[in-house]
C-alpha cells in the first residue's frame, strides 16, 4: 500500500467515530470557546494593557495617572510599586480591593498568577518578554455586552485529516514574534505532515506549556485575512500516538487578539502559512 493509500484508510478510520459522539465532543469544545470569548474573565472583558516601569504606578480612572482605567472604576484603586521582579500593590484608603475573596490593604503579586478584585474589575501582572504589565478585565465591559458570538464554518469530514508526526532528531527552539514584537522562545518537537490533494504540507508543531500536554499549531492559511482572523488561527492536537495525529481543523480558533486589542498573540512563523485554504473552525469576529 502506497503512503498516500495508507494516509486515506486512516482518515476514513478517523472520520468512523460515531456521528453524535464527534458532535458531542466539538459542542462542548465550543462551549468552552464561548466562556473563553466572552466569560466573566473571557477576552472580551479585557479592556487595558498596562507596562510598568520601575518604581511607582497608581491605578484608577482619574486622569494623569499611569495606569488608567474607565470611568467606572474608583477614582484611585492603588498603587503598584515594582522592584527589579517583585510587584507590591497597596490599596487606596477606602477602597475595597481582594484577592482570592479576602479583602487585602497591600500584596506581593507573582506575575501570571495573583489576581486583584474591585468591583466589576480584574486586575493581573503578566510577564512578556522581559516585561512586566498589568492586565484589567472589566466583567461589565462594552465588548462583552456587545458580544455577538463566533460563527464557524460547516463541519466538514475533509477537514479532519490523518496526519503524521515527523520528530526532530532532537527537540529545537522555536522563536515565535507576538504582536507587541516580543521574540518568544517555545520547544518545538517536530512536524506534523499531512496530504491534500496529492500534495504534501507541514507545520512546525509547538508545546505551549511546560507540562507539554499537547501539541499546538499556530498557523495561517489563503482565509487569513479573507473570512478568517488576518493574522491567523490557533488549533490544539493531541500527543501523538504511534507516529499518527488527529489533524482537525474543525477545532481552528481565533487568537485573544481577535476579541481584545489588549493581547499579546504569538504570530504564525512563515514556515506555517498554508498556501490553501483552510475552511474549517473558526471565522473571523465581526465586532
Amino acid at each position: 500500500m502506497t503512503v498516500l493509500a495508507l494516509l486515506a484508510a486512516i482518515s476514513l478510520a478517523l472520520v468512523a467515530e460515531p456521528t453524535a459522539s464527534y458532535q458531542r465532543r466539538l459542542g462542548e469544545w465550543r462551549k468552552t470557546r464561548l466562556a473563553d470569548a466572552a466569560g466573566p474573565e473571557g477576552w472580551t472583558t479585557v479592556v487595558a494593557l498596562h507596562w510598568l516601569q520601575q518604581g511607582l504606578t497608581r491605578v484608577g480612572s482619574n486622569a494623569g495617572l499611569q495606569a488608567r482605567l474607565p470611568s467606572s472604576a474608583p477614582a484611585l484603586v492603588g498603587s503598584l510599586h515594582v522592584e527589579g521582579t517583585v510587584v507590591r500593590f497597596v490599596a487606596a484608603p477606602g477602597v475595597e480591593v481582594t484577592s482570592g475573596g479576602a479583602r487585602v490593604s497591600a500584596i506581593d503579586m507573582t506575575p501570571d498568577k495573583t489576581t486583584l478584585q474591585t468591583g466589576t474589575y480584574t486586575l493581573l501582572v503578566i510577564a512578556r518578554g522581559g516585561r512586566l504589565a498589568l492586565r484589567v478585565r472589566d466583567s461589565e465591559s462594552t465588548a462583552r455586552g456587545k458580544f455577538k458570538g463566533i460563527e464557524y464554518f460547516p463541519v466538514s469530514a475533509g477537514n479532519r485529516i490523518a496526519a503524521t508526526f515527523v520528530p526532530f532528531d532532537a527537540p529545537r527552539t522555536a522563536t515565535v514574534i507576538n504582536v507587541i514584537g516580543d521574540a518568544v522562545d517555545f520547544e518545538s518537537p517536530g512536524q506534523i505532515v499531512f496530504v491534500r490533494d496529492g500534495i504534501e504540507y507541514r507545520l512546525d508543531a509547538i508545546y505551549e506549556t511546560p507540562e507539554k500536554k499537547d501539541l499546538w499549531i499556530i498557523f495561517r492559511d489563503r482565509t487569513s485575512g479573507v473570512t478568517t482572523y488576518p493574522a491567523g488561527r490557533y488549533l490544539h492536537l493531541p500527543v501523538p500516538t504511534g507516529g499518527q495525529v488527529d489533524l482537525d481543523f474543525n477545532f481552528a480558533y481565533n487568537p485573544p487578539c481577535a476579541f481584545t486589542e489588549f493581547a499579546t498573540c504569538p504570530i504564525p512563523p512563515k514556515q506555517n502559512w498554508l498556501k490553501i485554504p483552510i475552511e474549517a473552525g473558526e471565522k473571523n469576529y465581526a465586532h
